[in-house]
């Protein structure tokens, strides 16, 4: 019969960690990350949808209270595109950053509400500031 001594730990193979089989997990890993990336391109495509709905309100009824609806749509959008949508800064030629594209789009909604506070507005001056805000927009989303 074969004695144990007290306090002895028997040996352990050594395993490396880096030829471990992590598979599970990282499969795992990237179905999560492209589900929450799903998510956030719904959500952004609804927000989309919904500043071209208050574009269009915007364009038919030429009130400040439209206007306010549509800016409220813009910040809605550049707020989820500033919050975690892009995690890698986007360097396009026109909005090399974030507080670059705040920039122009405060100069843009500023420019579309002195227009509608002017008695001739013409629905294609609208049209076209509409136009170049969600470009910017679009741009920023990449």
């Amino acid at each position: 019969m074969m004695k144990v001594q007290a306090g002895f730990i028997p040996p352990t193979p050594k395993t490396d960690i880096r030829k471990m089989d992590t598979t599970p997990a990282m499969s795992f890993q990237r179905l999560l990350s492209s589900k929450d990336k799903q998510l956030s391109e719904n959500h952004l495509d609804s927000l989309f949808e919904q500043l071209d709905n208050c574009g269009k309100h915007l364009t038919e009824w030429k009130t400040m209270d439209a206007f306010y609806r549509y800016k409220r749509a813009v910040k809605d959008v550049l707020s989820e595109l500033a919050s975690g949508y892009q995690l890698v800064e986007n360097s396009s030629l026109m909005t090399g950053s974030t507080h670059q594209t705040v920039q122009i789009v405060e100069v843009k909604l500023l420019e579309l509400q002195q227009k509608l506070l002017q008695d001739e507005v013409h629905h294609l001056e609208i049209l076209d500031l509409i136009g170049e805000l969600k470009g910017i927009l679009v741009d920023r989303r990449g």
